[in-house]
């Protein structure tokens, strides 16, 4: 069933394509790929002195235009998200690397700009499908799925910088994502509750 979800999901998102710009700046603006840095962190009241744990994202967008200054950029992207936590005495981290992979669902205000530079804010909805979740510490590494949902939900915004040149697009953007609901599976019906949050720096390149 999950299969079924990520592969009607991935059609939906590339079946933008088949639309093309027309003459008042409609349409497919941009489509390509996308990597970059994650800064992930857990939000809990259950949870202390947890850090924020480098990780990697990618994956590939589409931006499709309403009119010059409005976008929906749909996104399907692999993240690593997790923490981790400096052990007193230990040499080595415990570290939580939970990957997921994520649909965000951009609505992007593009400032008019003279030129080829074309600053942006983006805000909008995310859903994440989560792959695996494993704690490491040093040599040892607990699989640790089946303690965690296995959708999370969350809202990414943040601003970003189209670099347009003859026939491609350079990309930058920086992005948080706050997660909207409780990542840990309590089966017991207890109050743990613990959510997702990462900043994201990526590069893209749009054609």
């Amino acid at each position: 069933m999950k299969k079924l979800v990520l592969l009607t999901l991935l059609i939906m998102v590339f079946s933008l394509g088949a639309f093309a710009q027309d003459e008042a700046g409609k349409g497919i603006i941009a489509k390509g790929f996308k990597a970059g840095l994650v800064m992930a962190n857990l939000s809990s009241d259950n949870i202390s002195e947890n850090d924020m744990k480098l990780g990697f994202a990618g994956g590939a967008f589409i931006t499709y235009a309403f009119s010059p200054q409005f976008a929906i950029q749909p996104e399907v992207m692999y993240c690593m998200k997790g923490t981790k936590f400096s052990m007193e005495g230990a040499e080595d981290d415990l570290k939580y690397n939970f990957d997921y992979l994520v649909v965000p669902i951009m609505l992007k205000y593009m400032i008019p700009t003279e030129g080829n530079v074309a600053p942006n804010f983006f805000a909008g909805p995310e859903v994440g499908f989560l792959l695996s979740a494993k704690a490491k510490m040093g040599g040892e590494e607990a699989d640790m799925k089946d303690e965690l949902k296995s959708v999370d939900f969350g809202l990414g915004f943040g601003a970003g910088v189209d670099f347009k040149m003859e026939s491609t697009t350079i990309m930058f953007d920086a992005r948080y994502t706050l997660g909207l609901s409780n990542i840990a599976d309590d089966t017991e019906g207890g109050d743990f509750s613990v959510k997702n949050t990462a900043l994201m720096f990526t590069l893209g390149i749009g054609f």
